[in-house]
């Protein structure tokens, strides 16, 4: 099985979130893993949001028995966006957790979770057309 850490860095302009899983296959055999990146909004004062989002997936080809390998995933503003009861699209204060699964023979399994706090007030980026 691969064992995972991860990484979150940002410079700080509210741009892109880098975030990085590192890999090691520490199992008897090469083979491949299928990384999938979940944000879930930990105490988000929105009534309704999904419990969790698919931000991104990335599939590790042919990791050679102790070999390392580097995912890489860019989140933005977009990807942080939540959508009201009215179906606006809303950037919502509050923490978050951005979580990273593994595909194996076995299900899925949990590699690790980061967790990060956005500030400041909400902001509406679309307003649902309304009738």
């Amino acid at each position: 099985p691969a064992q995972p850490n991860a990484t979150l860095k940002t410079d700080g302009s509210g741009a892109d979130l880098a975030c990085e899983l590192h890999l090691t296959n520490a199992g008897p055999l090469a083979g491949d893993q299928v990384v999938q990146a979940y944000l879930r909004p930990l105490d988000v004062p929105l009534a309704t949001h999904p419990v969790e989002t698919l931000v991104g997936f990335e599939r590790v080809r042919d990791l050679a028995v102790g070999a390392a390998a580097t995912v890489r995933f860019k989140l933005n503003a977009r990807d942080l966006l939540l959508v009201t009861a009215a179906g606006d699209r809303v950037s919502a204060r509050g923490a978050y957790e951005l979580r990273f699964w593994l595909g194996t023979d076995e299900g899925d399994a949990q590699a690790a979770t980061l967790r990060l706090t956005l500030a400041g007030e909400q902001h509406v980026y679309e307003r649902f057309p309304q009738p």
